[in-house]
């Protein structure tokens, strides 16, 4: 059951998103003066995928952003749209509802809103919206780091380190992010997850 106080789940721009990925992946691309090929290698991705990501070609996973992140040494974060929160953030304090930055992967089913400033060092405090079937990617990943979060509504399947679990709203969830893990919205209603990552 929704009430008004609910947070509501982040508006997709999935383009401008693309679009603002592949000219930050890129930029830094040629900052560290990497070929595909390389950062390829260094973010344990293909080429074709990461030209796709790179040309705008593309929604990536999850997965594949956190890889891209870590290759470079970044947050997460740091690909995500500014969209309207940098007008929004008061004093590096408050971000306003529906003014954070935000993210959809691997299409429209899963969008990532950012309720931490941007940069935020060592730390990542987000809103995630998981419609029915999507997940974080197919198979198990793992990144430096805590995860940590709590089921607002829906239900999520959660593996770390091949044990399975189910969590309903009220549930909630902490691990070692070195720990392989997936999660994925195996319900019919859409899933919401707040979602802390420190790093």
């Amino acid at each position: 059951m929704s009430h008004a106080s609910d947070p509501a789940p982040p508006k997709s721009s999935t383009a401008t998103e693309t679009t603002v990925l592949a000219v930050r992946l890129a930029d830094l691309r040629r900052q560290h003066g990497l070929s595909l090929e390389q950062l390829a290698q260094r973010a344990d991705l293909s080429i074709g995928t990461l030209s796709q990501v790179e040309r705008g070609l593309s929604q990536p996973s999850l997965r594949t952003v956190r890889k891209l992140a870590n290759a470079f040494g970044l947050p997460t974060a740091y690909f995500f749209d500014d969209g309207a929160g940098s007008a929004d953030l008061e004093d590096g304090i408050v971000i306003r509802s529906g003014k954070g930055p935000v993210m959809t992967f691997g299409g429209t089913d899963m969008s990532a809103w950012m309720l931490s400033p941007q940069g935020l060092q060592g730390l990542q405090f987000m809103l995630v919206h998981i419609k029915p079937g999507a997940m974080s990617g197919r198979s198990n990943y793992d990144h430096s780091g805590m995860d940590l979060g709590y089921v607002l509504s829906g239900t999520l399947n959660l593996e770390v380190e091949e044990r399975f679990f189910v969590l309903s709203a009220g549930d909630s969830f902490c691990f070692d992010s070195r720990r392989p893990h997936r999660f994925e919205n195996c319900g019919k209603d859409d899933t919401q997850v707040i979602y802390i990552n420190t790093q």
